[in-house]
């Protein structure tokens, strides 16, 4: 009735999505991102068959100059009751190491925060590289080795903002 009294005014659907959600864009993320967990059965071990292939993976696409693959880890030790953690971070293109990086973290960080920063490293270094790359890779795999670290982003991505406010850090914004 409002459109007959005035033609010119603008429709708003009550019913819209909130802008941080993109349903719209679910196919192409699916087809784009792909999340890779052993299945987790009590009493047996899958590390030696996903590492094995996982070797057989990058023996397979090492030269490939369109493939660019992460690796990512976070570590916590304890010397004399004195906590260290910290992150690595390794990219490589065409079996040629092109970035690295690793840093210590606070003694109050845990093993976690040390996966999850690695994470964000990572995704911080192939940003920098894509923007200055004249020919980016399409395909990137990035190998973590603990699944809470991937499945609590995706799974509970609210948290995030709790974990960055909890956890500061140096971090550089993408």
């Amino acid at each position: 009735m409002l459109k007959l009294i005035t033609p010119n005014t603008e429709h708003i659907d009550p019913h819209a999505e909130p802008p941080w959600h993109r349903s719209e864009f679910d196919y192409d993320i699916q087809d784009r991102v792909r999340f890779y967990l052993p299945e987790n059965v009590p009493g047996k071990s899958v590390k030696l068959e996903w590492a094995e292939d996982h070797a057989n993976l990058y023996d397979e696409n090492k030269e490939d100059n369109d493939l660019l693959f992460v690796y990512t880890d976070g570590s916590l030790s304890f010397d004399e009751w004195i906590c260290r953690t910290g992150y690595g971070v390794a990219i490589y293109r065409e079996a040629t190491e092109i970035a690295s990086e690793n840093r210590p973290l606070s003694k109050f960080a845990e093993a976690y925060n040390a996966e999850m920063k690695a994470l964000e490293a990572a995704l911080i270094m192939i940003h920098n590289l894509i923007v200055n790359d004249n020919s980016p890779p399409s395909k990137i795999i990035i190998s973590t080795d603990n699944t809470g670290a991937i499945q609590q982003p995706r799974d509970r991505p609210n948290d995030l903002a709790h974990f960055s406010q909890t956890h500061p850090g140096p971090t550089r914004p993408i």
